[in-house]
């Protein structure tokens, strides 16, 4: 994540940066298993290993949006 504060680093001289810098997410193992062990990948029907998958369609990442509430700019 260190990347994405690099990107938001100079909003004003570059705010496509700043775009990319806002909508990065990252998930680890940590994460997946925080989601797969509370059951909310379960109830959303978006079960899956870790890996790739987490940032596919219906994966962790989608999930993470959904929470915060990012629908891209």
């Amino acid at each position: 994540m260190t990347l994405s504060s690099v990107l938001m680093a100079d909003r004003e001289a570059r705010p496509d940066w700043y775009a990319v810098g806002i909508a990065m997410i990252v998930v680890d193992r940590l994460v997946h298993n925080f989601l797969v062990r509370t059951g909310i990948l379960e109830q959303l029907g978006m079960v899956h290993p870790y890996g790739p998958r987490c940032y596919a369609d219906g994966g962790c990442a989608e999930v993470l949006r959904r929470v915060c509430g990012f629908h891209g700019s």
